[in-house]
């Protein structure tokens, strides 16, 4: 669409994605890119906020295989360490809970 010289630009209400900042002419964008070529230019980062929901919480299993497979533990070791962080640390809800 953006060099297609048969194309014709619709009305808006017909195409939402046209949009004004769009170049329809040839000419025009050739002209633009004439005078930019070999300019110093900056670059810059946009970021938008994204929405993205969080993780959902381990049950004993999922986690004993999360544990392996990342850490190499064991499932016994694995379960050591969530009953301690429950019993000493009151860190985790009751680990043996599926």
């Amino acid at each position: 669409r953006w060099f297609d010289e048969g194309f014709k630009k619709q009305d808006r209400e017909k195409d939402p994605d046209l949009k004004a900042e769009r170049i329809w002419s040839k000419e025009t964008a050739q002209a633009i890119h004439d005078r930019c070529l070999h300019q110093p230019g900056t670059v810059t980062e946009e970021s938008k906020p994204s929405k993205q929901l969080s993780p959902l919480l381990y049950d004993l299993t999922s986690l004993q295989r999360e544990a392996n497979s990342r850490f190499g533990l064991p499932a016994g070791r694995t379960l050591q360490i969530a009953q301690a962080l429950y019993e000493r640390h009151k860190m985790l809800t009751y680990p043996r809970t599926d």
